[in-house]
């Protein structure tokens, strides 16, 4: 049963096949603006955010029902 998905990546449960992912890391980013002022300290400006980036690692082991294959 499929229980979600990232882009073409399918996360799903079932008792025949055993898929698990390890070390999970988020990373999120803001972008900030410079404004120079004369006589004063600067001060900066919220722009936005950055794209978020994530990093999991997912080990497949024949003997738990998953047949390794390289994509492309």
């Amino acid at each position: 049963m499929i229980i979600g998905a990232f882009g073409e990546l399918v996360f799903e449960v079932s008792a025949r096949r055993v898929v698990t992912f390890d070390s999970y890391k988020r990373t999120t980013k803001a972008k900030y603006a410079t404004h120079e002022i004369i006589g004063r300290p600067p001060v900066l400006e919220f722009t936005g955010r950055e794209l978020e980036e994530i990093t999991l690692t997912i080990t497949l082991i024949s003997c738990l029902g998953v047949t390794p294959e390289v994509r492309r």
